[in-house]
């Protein structure tokens, strides 16, 4: 996912790489480097006016509604950032990035048709961007289209080929397809790009759990929890693995603690229950179950 930044930081950065590309037709630059310089001293010089004094004196413009989507997305208040994009695309509809910032909203909301919609829009004005393939790959997968999900995943990498993130989503999709050799190959450069990536660890674990090699899921699990402590999920796939070896009290003590990190973690809730119904404790397993039919 895209991250949002301060206004003024972004819009120079899209400005530095307007600078830098060396394709003319390019549609991001429909607006001119000479227009976009006067739109970056008008964003300096509405910096120290406030959003209301700026919407009560009509001086609203593109750019002013584009920020504001940011800072509304900042506050995940996604619906509202969604009209304040769409206000932006309506002043200036020639601006890829307003399409690519109401495209991650939608994400965001899991309207990942009208995702899709705006990648598509944003790929058309500049086919070039790693980002926006990533981005439409990520709408895809969740809506289950995994194979179209790997194609946007390898056109990413073909454009930027050291980004660990694109080879862990594209892992994920091959997991998702039960093509466990290729998520694990995916997994590895992921990992090997960045050493530090304890989610990649994560699901190179779960891969290998699926594959029920548990001594090297649990390696990555360990290192993952090791990377960040935080980190719900490899508590869980823990769990599930002593569970299945039949550890009961050592499945619960993790089934626990990715619940204590994450109380909105149904399936830890859910599989917490089975643990407590094989040890003969309804009366905990009916309050997991409960409790995961409200999540």
């Amino acid at each position: 996912s895209i991250i949002i930044e301060n206004y003024i930081k972004q819009s120079e950065k899209i400005y530095d790489k307007l600078k830098e590309s060396k394709n003319t037709d390019n549609a991001e630059q429909n607006l001119s480097e000479e227009g976009f310089k006067e739109e970056i001293k008008k964003i300096i010089e509405r910096e120290n006016a406030s959003g209301s004094e700026r919407q009560n004196s009509n001086k609203m413009t593109a750019w002013d509604y584009w920020r504001q989507g940011n800072k509304e997305v900042e506050l995940k208040q996604y619906k509202k950032a969604v009209k304040s994009y769409s206000k932006a695309i309506d002043s200036q509809s020639n601006v890829v990035t307003f399409y690519h910032s109401r495209g991650y909203t939608y994400n965001e909301l899991g309207e990942y048709e009208k995702a899709i919609l705006d990648y598509n829009k944003a790929l058309e004005m500049n086919p070039d961007y790693a980002q926006y393939f990533n981005n439409r790959g990520v709408a895809y997968d969740e809506l289950g289209e995994y194979e179209k999900a790997i194609l946007d995943y390898n056109k990413a990498l073909e454009l930027e080929p050291d980004d660990a993130v694109f080879y862990y989503n594209r892992g994920s999709a091959y997991n998702e397809l039960g093509e466990y050799e290729k998520a694990i190959t995916d997994y590895n450069k992921a990992i090997e790009i960045a050493s530090d990536y304890a989610e990649a660890y994560n699901n190179r674990g779960n891969t290998y759990r699926t594959m029920a090699d548990y001594e090297k899921a649990i390696s990555d699990f360990d290192k993952a929890i090791l990377l960040n402590p935080n980190l719900a999920n490899p508590y869980k796939h823990c769990g599930t693995i002593w569970k299945n070896k039949k550890d009961y009290k050592k499945a619960l003590s993790f089934y626990d603690k990715a619940i204590e990190l994450n109380p909105k973690y149904k399936k830890a809730y859910i599989e917490r229950a089975e643990v407590y119904r094989l040890l003969g404790n309804i009366e905990k397993a009916t309050a997991d179950e409960e409790m995961a039919a409200t999540l």
